[in-house]
């Protein structure tokens, strides 16, 4: 797969997370709120759930309030804590990727001390986790032919980056010692 491929599978993977449903907490009366052919009315108070593109534009407005959407700083460090203890990949959650890139991109837009200094840390710990799982994805790629057993733990994005780097390093290695 080329690099061109696997933006294409990223892109595909965000495109159907926000299309996903999340909780909502609606702040103001919204009446007949129409937004790509999707009709929204609702009182000050409610639960909603609705498109997470949907959700970001009301919370953009001040309509809403997403409910637990988000990853806490706490989680982060519990993540990258389990990453640094061992040398298997840990579980981490299905959309653990989509969810803190829609969390920086939620608090690049807020204009604040406080959101700035959010997204410092959360940007600081995902390049920590990053780098943890690159290098025992690399590792696990480079030390085996039979991948489908170690790819329960990975989520969709690192599952594709896995296969590209497998095969790779089945191909270099395999190439290296092709006597002819």
């Amino acid at each position: 797969m080329e690099s061109q491929m696997i933006d294409t599978f990223i892109k595909r993977l965000q495109f159907e997370f926000e299309e996903g449903s999340v909780q909502v907490k609606i702040l103001k009366d919204i009446n007949g709120l129409l937004e790509r052919e999707f009709k929204l009315t609702s009182k000050r108070g409610q639960e909603k759930t609705i498109p997470l593109w949907i959700a970001t534009e009301l919370v953009k407005q001040g309509y809403a309030k997403l409910k637990d959407n988000f990853i806490e700083l706490s989680e982060l460090h519990d993540v990258l804590k389990k990453e640094g203890e061992t040398h298997a990949l840990q579980s981490i959650d299905k959309d653990f990727y989509l969810k803190v890139r829609e969390q920086l991109r939620f608090l690049k837009k807020i204009d604040s001390p406080t959101a700035n200094q959010s997204f410092e840390k959360i940007e600081a710990l995902i390049r920590d986790i990053l780098s943890m799982r690159l290098f025992k994805l690399l590792k696990i790629a480079s030390q085996t032919r039979n991948s489908r057993d170690f790819t329960e733990h990975m989520t969709k994005e690192e599952r594709i980056l896995f296969q590209e780097l497998s095969s790779l390093c089945i191909q270099w290695k395999d190439n290296l010692f092709y006597l002819d």
